[in-house]
């Protein structure tokens, strides 16, 4: 096994890269996620807008950022200035709770969720948070 000598000495040998942690990506969404389907998930998004006749104030775009317990990656090396670095990782272990941001283009929007991993809520879990 290559000692932090030999490590650092290659790192001084190859300037370009760089230590990296990478983002978690489970097996299935990176197999998923290739030019064939994000084309025809584009392609069907354009016929239901046309379809049904929808305006920018009809069409929302959600964002959610996961608090989560999955294992984290340990560094890898990356070319520097790379955006995104991903590591595969297992989907099945861990829980997530995920707060989502909902807004359309035309500037309608939906306050602010959190979505806990629950089949039975404790209320004790929202108290003081606006609930319905």
């Amino acid at each position: 096994m290559a000692g932090k000598g030999w490590m650092w000495n290659f790192r001084k040998r190859i300037p370009e890269i760089s230590l990296r942690i990478p983002e978690v990506t489970s097996l299935a969404r990176a197999e998923a996620f290739n030019k064939p389907q994000v084309n025809k998930y584009f392609s069907r998004l354009e016929q239901v807008i046309d379809e049904n006749k929808l305006d920018k104030t009809m069409i929302f775009n959600m964002d959610g950022s996961a608090l989560t317990t999955v294992q984290v990656p340990p560094k890898v090396f990356a070319q520097k200035g790379k955006k995104q670095v991903g590591a595969i990782t297992s989907a099945e272990r861990g829980v997530h709770t995920t707060v989502v941001v909902c807004m359309s283009s035309g500037g309608t929007y939906v306050p602010p969720s959190i979505i806990f991993p629950r089949k039975r809520f404790n209320p004790l879990l929202y108290d003081d948070a606006f609930y319905r």
